[in-house]
């Protein structure tokens, strides 16, 4: 991290082996950034589970106002359709084969916190 990132690095948190979440100070908002692996299709159930609860935990406890980024692996495979989920995947859709979604939890958690609600 450069000198001047971790000027701005508010707090940082290790979740879980899995998740870390880090806050930093830019110039209009602070932003919180969570980096993640998911566990793959073939874990546990209850593995997959938990996972997603505490992503949702832990995205709960962010403060509204911040810019939230969720970023990493999360061993998913995504729709084909962006149909009104444009200012999240981009207004070009893919021209491939559709894809199953593997996580079927993905996707609702993630559009829970696409905009926040405090403006």
């Amino acid at each position: 991290m450069s000198k001047e990132a971790a000027q701005c690095l508010l707090e940082w948190e290790l979740v879980s082996e899995r998740t870390i979440r880090a806050r930093f100070n830019s110039r209009w908002r602070q932003v919180t950034i969570l980096q993640c692996y998911a566990p793959t299709n073939e874990a546990m159930e209850k593995v997959k589970d938990d996972f997603y609860d505490q992503l949702q935990m832990v995205l709960e406890q962010v403060p509204c106002r911040d810019v939230k980024i969720v970023m990493g692996d999360m061993n998913a495979k995504v729709e084909m359709d962006n149909t009104g989920r444009e200012e999240v995947m981009g207004k070009h859709e893919a021209k491939a084969e559709p894809v199953t979604y593997q996580r079927p939890r993905l996707k609702p958690l993630l559009r829970q916190f696409t905009f926040s609600q405090c403006f």
